[in-house]
């Protein structure tokens, strides 16, 4: 197949684009910066300023499928939620509609539903609605925390559970479903190969939910690391920490993203399952082998 990918120079873009070439099929991703990397075609593209149908119908012709993989946890002055999350992949949806794409799959997250209270979730969440309200075969992916070595939320949950006195957010109890970005890429390869699969949203979690607390143990055991010292610091101080240090350049820590951890990432892994043929992995296996290759 031929295969678009938006977003493909990111995390979960990498990794999908990874996973499909190396069955064979041909990929096609999108970036801003293209950079010096030619291995994979590049069409040079900015959710930014790019959310004109027009665009993509110079672009879209000879494609077997179109992932969306695109999105941003902060926003900086070059890319927006509404651009990056709603108008951007909106207009690429158009325009796989009207060129007749077989398979669209979007990337979006647990939350983007009808209690979505932050701009994250709200934008994914209109993505998604204007999606499903199309006459196409799409399907919706909404994964939880995700785990990778090279993802930034990875490097930096696995820094905080090398410290000798770990700070947690409250009593760290902050409920998620981490699964591992293999898993997710290798459902992707499913769906694809699945054409009777179409017009779903599937909640992409691991096996079981763990509290940011528990998630932290988990963590430093697999770096060979005893139970840590905790420190529970009430909401009220990391409110005032996340007002104070979101605007620190590459800060991820907001009083939206601090919000959207209290929320909660958590689903029904039954779907998941199913179509992948197994159980996800579960973090205490894929935690442990993953630092051992680090």
């Amino acid at each position: 197949m031929k295969i678009l990918i938006a977003g493909g120079k990111g995390f979960v873009g990498r990794h999908i684009a990874s996973a499909l070439r190396a069955v064979g099929h041909d990929c096609v991703i999108t970036a801003r910066k293209p950079g010096p990397d030619s291995s994979i075609p590049v069409i040079r593209m900015d959710y930014e300023h790019d959310h004109d149908t027009a665009f993509w119908a110079q672009h879209l012709a000879g494609f077997d499928a179109v992932i969306n993989a695109a999105g941003i946890l902060v926003e900086r002055s070059d890319a927006h939620f509404n651009a990056v999350h709603h108008l951007g992949p909106c207009a690429l949806f158009q325009a796989c509609e009207q060129a007749g794409i077989p398979r669209v799959i979007q990337i979006s997250a647990i939350g983007a539903d009808e209690d979505a209270v932050t701009p994250y979730h709200k934008t994914k969440k209109l993505a998604d609605d204007y999606l499903r309200s199309l006459d196409i075969p799409w399907i919706i992916l909404q994964p939880s925390l995700i785990f990778g070595h090279d993802g930034a939320s990875t490097k930096m949950f696995r820094r905080l559970a090398g410290l000798p006195v770990v700070p947690v957010p409250g009593r760290g109890e902050q409920m998620m479903q981490p699964v591992h970005v293999d898993d997710l890429a290798a459902l992707v390869l499913r769906l694809l190969d699945e054409p009777g699969v179409s017009q779903e949203t599937i909640a992409v979690v691991g096996p079981r939910a763990l509290s940011y607390r528990e998630y932290i143990e988990v963590l430093r055991h697999g770096m060979g690391k005893g139970k840590p010292l905790v420190i529970n610091q009430p909401m009220a101080i990391m409110n005032a920490m996340a007002e104070l240090v979101q605007h620190i350049p590459g800060s991820t820590l907001t009083p939206d993203t601090l919000s959207m951890l209290q929320r909660g990432s958590t689903g029904d892994v039954t779907r998941f399952s199913e179509l992948l043929g197994r159980m996800p992995r579960d973090p205490d296996v894929f935690i442990t082998l993953s630092l051992i290759h680090i």
